[in-house]
């Protein structure tokens, strides 16, 4: 009968077998347990841009606690940053800078601001341009065909196909410089 064993010993003895967590263990999963809630946060305050949801949501934290939820935080506000998004990223860069202080990512700050500022200086050069061709071919047409006077509508560029792959190009070069900048924040954050 002593042979035999009740499956509550059996469990028992398992889970003497496992040990306790390893110090690395316990901080994998703090991290695991309070990332979504940083992560979370950020949606929150990206949605709404209230500088209350950054104070109160981190300020419900301390300690090593308060460290993970930030570093979720700033990370996810870092994701944000995108050259389609104006609002979102500027709201972005503001909760990161009240996160981490103006001093740690001024440097940062301005050089998103101009590449938005070429981007959408670029944007509406390529606009112009685009614009041109497509009235000069138009007209071209219309002449060939012998139609002409102010009955002729201008063209909407906007609602064209190609117009997409036009900014594709233009996108692409200055992604790779957010990128590139994206990379300096999160070091400089330490994320």
């Amino acid at each position: 009968m002593d042979e035999m064993k009740s499956a509550f010993e059996k469990a028992l003895e398992r889970a003497q077998s496992l040990g306790k967590l390893s110090p690395e263990e316990m901080e994998q999963r703090k991290r695991e347990k309070l990332t979504p809630s940083g992560q979370g946060l950020a949606e929150r305050y990206l949605r709404h841009g209230y500088p209350d949801i950054l104070i109160d949501g981190v300020d419900k934290y301390s300690g090593e606690e308060r460290g993970i939820v930030t570093k979720a935080f700033l990370f996810r506000l870092m994701e944000a940053i995108e050259l389609e998004n104006g609002e979102i990223t500027m709201r972005a860069m503001k909760g990161t800078i009240a996160l981490a202080g103006e001093g740690a990512v001024v440097g940062i700050r301005h050089g998103i601001s101009d590449i938005f500022q070429e981007y959408e200086q670029a944007k509406g050069q390529e606009k112009q341009r685009k614009r041109e061709q497509i009235e000069k071919e138009r007209t071209e047409a219309l002449h060939q065909l012998r139609i002409s006077g102010s009955a002729v509508a201008g063209v909407n560029i906007e609602s064209r196909e190609a117009w997409e792959g036009i900014f594709a190009g233009l996108r692409s070069s200055f992604s790779d410089r957010l990128r590139q900048i994206k990379q300096e924040l999160s070091s400089l954050l330490d994320l």
